[in-house]
């Protein structure tokens, strides 16, 4: 009886893994295939979570007497040449981020004269559409249609399987990565363990974190988030099963909220899928003619944590020492490059892409156009955060600003996130002097003008376009 071939993506895991139960069920050998496609390998922190992760899956793998193997190149071409040398002509796949572009793939195969099975990994089976039969363009119409439906289930523990101990033209998965990136590793593995225990070390917390998640969410000095999302991101654990944890708690305003947040992560690939290009243009037309300004110093400043707005460079320094930055504050610091310095969302998009172990195509996408008011479920477009008043609401004591800006650690709360208007002595007592304390790069108040000026201006532009 031939092999058939399993290919993993955004789904290293062994257990709840519809593709890899499918292709066990069959009772033929099984290929385990990663193809580390060149167009759309991550880059920095996610390529050493993504190597970290493959090593811990091969491991497993082996525990249960099977062997992953990896390729580099284009999938297809990977692909097609491990099924002509194993004589295989069935694949099993779970689809990833993006289900347009695994569609794709899988019809070119079976073009081909192949079996292609691709599997979804989306809470629900069923593809939303609203009553025109597009995909929705509101989060709270998409969330509200999506809890009619059942959602899927943990597909459980996949069955023993012979595994296709070599696969020519392939190496062990086993370090594969490990060449590719490295010189985020020092830093980021002190702070995540990209593994199996890892993953089940936050699960066993997960039932606190969600009685209290509404309400501790949006404070970043506190650890009231679950840090799933990187094993999310990377599939480590599928989100059906994370749903289905989650439905068995009891119910609580919090874990409803943390239910939303899976949903509104479907969202995201819900808009990829309806709309492939909203990673690179934006989904409101009219921003199209908006005029963003070309600022190197002031992005360099921002990516390094030096604009002088504490909550601001407290969040960028988390980002680059840890590869992580809280929600809350991932909203604050999109919002002051794209408002307070008028640079080109997308700017923001690749930086983040580059540096969060989380990132994905969809989610980055989706938040950064809601910050910038030109997403399809957008904020206002005249929505712009004031780094300070954001500072002062969730930060109020400063905890979180003196953890990531130790310059400022002896700064006391009251002057915290406005260092400038604390005077002489105060400054001198914390170790600061009127000449050495950051000052901000941008005045908001002026800046927050210019901004609303220029997006005026572009959707004013756009419609006079739409109507010549």
């Amino acid at each position: 009886m031939p092999a058939v071939l399993a290919l993993l993506g955004d789904d290293l895991r062994v257990d709840d893994n519809r593709a890899l139960s499918a292709a066990a069920a069959t009772g033929c050998d099984v290929a385990l295939l990663y193809v580390a496609e060149e167009s759309a390998l991550p880059t920095g922190a996610p390529l050493w979570w993504l190597g970290a992760a493959l090593d811990d899956l091969s491991a497993q793998f082996e525990k249960h007497g099977a062997k992953l193997f990896a390729m580099k190149g284009s999938r297809h071409e990977c692909v097609r040449g491990a099924l002509r040398s194993l004589g295989a002509k069935t694949l099993f796949m779970n689809a990833g981020v993006d289900p347009a572009r695994d569609s794709l793939f899988a019809e070119a195969l079976r073009g081909e004269g192949h079996e292609v099975h691709v599997f979804s990994q989306s809470l629900h089976d069923e593809n939303l559409l609203d009553r025109e039969g597009r995909g929705y363009r509101v989060f709270s119409a998409f969330h509200k249609a999506s809890l009619k439906l059942d959602m899927r289930k943990p597909c459980g523990v996949t069955p023993a399987f012979s595994s296709v101990r070599h696969i020519p033209g392939a190496i062990p998965a086993l370090g594969f990565a490990a060449h590719l990136e490295k010189g985020w590793t020092t830093r980021l593995s002190r702070y995540w363990e990209p593994t199996a225990a890892g993953l089940e070390a936050l699960l066993s917390l997960l039932p606190e974190k969600a009685r209290w998640y509404h309400e501790e969410r949006d404070i970043p000095f506190r650890d009231g988030t679950t840090r799933l999302s990187p094993y999310l991101r990377f599939g480590q654990i599928d989100a059906a099963r994370l749903a289905s944890i989650l439905s068995e708690l009891p119910e609580s305003p919090g874990r409803e909220a943390l239910l939303r947040q899976l949903h509104w992560r479907e969202f995201a690939r819900h808009s990829l899928l309806h709309h492939p290009s909203m990673t690179g243009e934006p989904l409101d037309p009219a921003f199209a003619a908006m005029r963003w300004r070309s600022d190197e110093a002031g992005l360099e400043a921002w990516k390094e944590g030096r604009t002088g707005f504490p909550i601001v460079d407290a969040g960028m320094r988390q980002l680059w020492k840890t590869g992580w930055m809280h929600n809350r504050v991932r909203m604050i610091c999109a919002s002051f490059l794209v408002k307070d310095l008028l640079v080109d969302w997308r700017k923001g998009a690749a930086w983040f892409m580059e540096t969060l172990v989380d990132a994905d195509e969809a989610s980055n996408a989706l938040n950064w156009q809601w910050v910038a008011g030109s997403g399809p479920d957008a904020a206002p477009y005249f929505r712009v955060f004031n780094p300070r008043l954001q500072g002062e609401k969730f930060d109020p004591d400063g905890y979180y600003v003196r953890k990531f800006v130790p310059e400022l650690a002896f700064l006391p709360g009251e002057w915290i996130h406005d260092p400038l208007r604390a005077s002489d002595e105060v400054l001198a007592e914390a170790g600061l002097t009127p000449g050495t304390c950051p000052k901000p790069i941008v005045d908001h108040a002026a800046a927050r003008l210019r901004a609303l000026d220029a997006m005026r201006n572009a959707r004013l532009e756009a419609g006079r376009g739409a109507a010549g």
